[in-house]
């Protein structure tokens, strides 16, 4: 599967095909380009933006996403999330926040 999609210059997406793909972390520049636009602070909690049902982790940071030091569960080695990809059904919010935002975190924030 190839997908190809971009930013014009005005900002407007052109997709070049129809293909679905999860995103997930391709996401990543595009939200530190967001957060940069909008004047959110990096070091703001993330409980600002995300439910605490979906994170109960308290003392996140945007910074910590964006730089990978939450402790956050890595949903890349779970046989589970390969298993949904190789059968065409991404996870939907809700199971990407039981795989990952709601497990135990590996280690600290920071």
């Amino acid at each position: 599967m190839q997908a190809v999609a971009v930013l014009d210059k005005h900002h407007q997406w052109r997709q070049q095909d129809q293909t679905a793909l999860p995103v997930y972390s391709l996401t990543k520049p595009i939200i530190a380009y967001a957060v940069h636009q909008l004047q959110i602070e990096p070091d703001a909690p993330v409980a600002d933006w995300i439910r605490s049902d979906w994170l109960p982790h308290t003392g996140l940071t945007v910074r910590h996403l964006l730089n990978h030091t939450s402790g956050l569960c890595d949903y890349g080695p779970l046989p589970a999330y390969h298993q949904a990809i190789e059968a065409g059904a991404p996870w939907r919010d809700e199971d990407f926040a039981h795989h990952t935002l709601q497990q135990p975190l590996l280690h600290p924030p920071g």
